[in-house]
């Protein structure tokens, strides 16, 4: 699971997400917001260690990530199909342009998920 949404929570493992969404919609861009990302990886035994999960953010007019978050997890080597629940809340999430965003989710460099949105600007239409 891999979803961006308006916050998450996780209560021990169990995530809870706020307005899971595929679209904005703006008066205009620039802008700034909050949002969450909810997390949920299946891990064996096979998989104990230190690993790194990465965030990218990509818009589709421009060719390098426009954001990128990085966390290292342990995995215990006792982790018979192990569940890993991640939560994060960013704040000033910076959104530069209307248009798709996709944003991916890595595993030691190794893509496991994407998942896409788009931003719709309203600039210069009347109410």
């Amino acid at each position: 699971m891999f979803n961006i949404c308006e916050g998450a929570f996780n209560h021990d493992g169990r995530l809870t997400l706020v307005e899971v969404f595929d679209r904005i919609h703006v008066v205009s861009v620039p802008l700034e917001i909050a949002c969450g990302v909810a997390i949920k990886l299946l891990f064996s035994k096979e998989d104990a260690g230190q690993h790194t999960l990465t965030i990218k953010v990509y818009h589709t007019d421009i060719p390098d990530a426009i954001a990128q978050y990085s966390s290292n997890v342990v995995v215990p080597e006792n982790a018979d199909d192990g569940r890993l629940a991640v939560a994060i809340n960013i704040r000033g999430f910076k959104l530069p342009l209307a248009g798709k965003y996709r944003i991916s989710l890595e595993v030691d460099g190794t893509s496991m998920k994407d998942n896409s949105f788009i931003v719709i600007s309203h600039e210069g239409e009347q109410k």
